[in-house]
This record gives structure tokens, sequence and C-alpha cells, in this order.
């Protein structure tokens, strides 16, 4: 669609994202799957505005993924480089409307350095001793010295990055009809309360939004995932909306009259309920929840433990009531997460023995009432601290497979091992054990059936 618009219009497709190795933003994949698109489409007026990365790629990396890209441009004999900035201008999601200002006038006014390629820009920025995270935003221009592209009336733009916190507030820049209210509205976002650096965000006041002047008319705009509800009222489109999950496991429980607990501290309290729930508020017939307030600190390295233990505690005493109807049991421990996103290594190892500690607890009471407990992550953190490549701290997830263990009294003393497995299999898994049918929407395979 987007590319009949510009065809129609006889305008310009733009497409800008972040580029890089990690995966955690965007998928340089995506960017040449666009660029394909539009050479199948026999469609030539196609350029591209590249957001460098220097955090989770290496610092100076910017010019092997330009290098990648150029050979699919000369593949496919279509698209041409119109810009390159660092991600800290084009990426900001802490309502520091300066930053967001600068990528915003560069891409529609041609405000910045002028380069003749993008390697000038980053040999430029090099030399001043900033890194790919920090490029000044830069315009390629035409051998007269003009730009060889601005982003304007008619045109279309489609922002490649899929994790949703940080293009937001350019994307805003592009589609809000009255770009004062571009601070209101940006409700809960898991990224801004996860990371250990939210202390920060919390210093800087938010600024008022900058003097964009009128929106770009006729824009088409397209965002690869949902950034957020006011982006699509203001007119943007989303290429791939978010999935609705219609039976969450706690669903399937609670539509036979089973009642499950859900148990938190505050930092995650969100990914034991809402994003459990397949990503809606309420809570199901007979489902209780238990929230421990998170300990308030700058970050979590100064006190791993969190409040693992006073968790575990309510847990315990939960499960010793003398009528305790739970047939589920929800509990997620923060540490290992948390303080591996800080990049201290010996709190990371002080909050996993923490963890380690209180599921010893909690299994040996689960036990004693002929309950079984599943252990697993979503994904890995504090066992991969340090980047094997260039030795540096490494503070993001990682991707390595993650555990899933059952402790149950008839595994006692005769180990068995699981076949592998992926998230998708837990939750049939779960209904297995606790010998509920599993609906069809769910995916997955209960992985004690080979057993």
């Amino acid at each position: 669609a987007a590319i009949e618009h510009a065809r129609k219009n006889n305008s310009n497709l733009h497409m800008m994202g972040l580029i890089g190795a990690a995966g955690v933003h965007s998928n340089l994949e995506h960017l040449y799957a666009l660029i394909q698109l539009a050479a199948r489409q026999s469609f030539k007026n196609v350029f591209l505005h590249l957001f460098s990365d220097g955090r989770d790629s290496p610092p100076t990396s910017a010019k092997t993924y330009i290098n990648s890209v150029r050979e699919v441009i000369a593949r496919e004999g279509v698209g041409t480089i119109a810009s390159i900035m660092g991600r800290y201008w084009a990426m900001d999601r802490d309502l520091r409307w300066d930053r967001t200002a600068k990528a915003y006038f560069a891409l529609t006014k041609g405000q910045g350095q002028l380069v003749k390629t993008p390697e000038e820009a980053i040999d430029l920025s090099y030399s001043q001793g900033k890194t790919d995270e920090f490029i000044e935003p830069a315009i390629v221009t035409k051998a007269d010295g003009t730009p060889v592209t601005l982003i304007k009336d008619n045109d279309a733009v489609v922002f490649f990055n899929f994790r949703i916190d940080r293009p937001r507030q350019l994307s805003r820049a592009f589609v809000f009809q009255d770009f004062t209210k571009a601070n209101l509205n940006f409700g809960y976002d898991p990224y801004l309360v996860k990371y250990a650096k939210k202390h920060l965000i919390e210093l800087h006041p938010a600024q008022e939004p900058f003097n964009r002047g009128p929106r770009i008319q006729n824009l088409f705009f397209v965002t690869m995932t949902e950034y957020e509800k006011s982006l699509v009222e203001n007119r943007a489109l989303v290429a791939f909306s978010p999935q609705t999950v219609d039976m969450p496991l706690g669903r399937v429980i609670a539509e036979v009259q089973k009642k499950q607990l859900r148990v938190a501290e505050s930092e995650k309290e969100r990914f034991v309920t809402f994003y459990f729930n397949g990503q809606q508020e309420t809570a199901f017939e007979g489902e209780d929840r238990f929230i421990t307030p998170s300990p308030k600190v700058a970050t979590y390295d100064l006190k791993p433990e969190m409040s693992a233990r006073e968790l575990t505690d309510t847990l315990l005493a939960k499960l010793r009531e003398p009528n305790q109807e739970y047939s589920f049991i929800l509990v997620n421990f923060a540490n290992p997460d948390m303080v591996g996103h800080t990049g201290s290594i010996g709190p990371a190892v002080k909050a996993c023995e923490v963890v380690d500690e209180c599921l010893g607890k909690i299994a040996n009471t689960v036990l004693a009432y002929g309950g079984s407990l599943l252990i697993t992550g979503d994904h890995g953190n504090a066992e991969e601290m340090i980047d094997a490549q260039s030795g540096a701290i490494e503070t993001e997830h990682s991707t390595n497979p993650v555990p899933f263990i059952i402790v149950s009294k008839e595994y006692l003393g005769n180990p068995l091992n699981l076949p592998a497995g992926i998230l998708a299999d837990v939750a049939p898994t779960v209904l297995a054990l606790l010998g509920l049918p599993q609906p069809t929407s769910m995916t997955g395979r209960n992985l004690l059936e080979s057993l």
C-alpha cells in the first residue's frame, strides 16, 4: 500500500530504522525484504534513512552494516541511502525532544551535516571521538550539494523497527495532528519500567515538545508493529498488528472453575498479570494476585536480593493455609533479569543465589503437599554478562536456551530427560499436569507425553 501511495502521487518511498546485528529493535533482514518488495513491484524511488546502533551492536561497526545494505541495493537495483544518524538522536524514549527535533529536522528540512556518502559522516564522527550511537544527523547530497531527498508532502514512510518503545517519539513528530500533545498518553511501557536506567528517566523532567510546524500533508506512514494506539488514532498504519491470544493458560483454568494465584514483586507485576493473560487488564474469575513492593533503590545491583525472600515467605504461608484451594500458582523472580541488566557481575551472582535459596524452600513445600513445581524462564540474561567477542560487559537479554525443570514426587530418585521444547510447550504441559484438555488454539505440545 505504501508503494501504491507513492506511485499514485509520483512521490518517494522512505525506509527508516536501526541497522545493526543484535535484532533487539530491528532486523536487517526486514529492511532487505522491504527493498526486495519495492524491486518486485518495479518501484525505484526508494530512499533509506539509517540509524546507526553502537549499543546493542559493537560501537564502531556501522560501516559493516552499511556495506551489507549496499550489497542488497546493488543486487536489487533499488534504493539510495539518503541520511544517517546515531540512535541517540532518532530513538530517544525519555521525552528529550531536543534529540528527536534534531532527527526530524534532518529528515524533513535537511538540517545537519551535508556529506557525499554515509561513510564520510561516520569517519567524521570517529575523528571527533563519537561512536555509532552518537553520529550527528547527516544528509547525503547530490553532486550539486543539495540533499538526495527529504521526507515531504505526499511521500510514504516505513519505519522498520519492531520494538515499540524507541520509535514512538519520532513517529509522533511525523503523524500527530496536534504535536503540542506529544507528551500525553504514553501509557504503560514495559521497556521504560524494566531497565536499570529507569532512575535516569526520573531525573530528566519531560521537555515540552519542540515547535514542529504544520504536519507533513498526505504522508503515508507505516510502522512495522503497533508502537502505540495514539499513532494509529493519528492515521499511522501498522504492518503487523498485535496477535490476540484468546485462550491463555489462565483463562483455560478459570473456565473450569479452578482457583489460581499470581505472585511477583512490583517490578514484574505486569508480566504475571497483563502479559500472562494475553494482554488483558482484568483478572479471570478465581484469579488472586499478590504483589510485593520492589525495593526503592536507584539500580538493583545495590540490593540484588530485591524482594525475593518476602515474596517467598508470603507464598509459603499461603501454601500452608488449611483450606488452600489454588490449582495453579504462577511466581516470578525478578532478580537474575533485573540485576543482570545492571552489568554488575558480583551482584548478579548474589541475585541467582537468593533465587536458588527461595526455590529450594518452595520445592520442599510443594513436594510435602504432593504438588508439582515447574521452573523455567522466557529468556536468559545473568548467565551471559560478558560479550564473548569484545570482552565488554553485556547488559541485554541473551538468546541461550532456558531451563525447563519439573520437580515432582514421582520423579524423585528417578530423574528423566524431557525432550527439547519451546516456550509454547509450557502451557500444554501445565494443563496435562492439571488433567485439563488443551485448547486447539494452543500450538505447543505436552512435553511429558513422550516419557
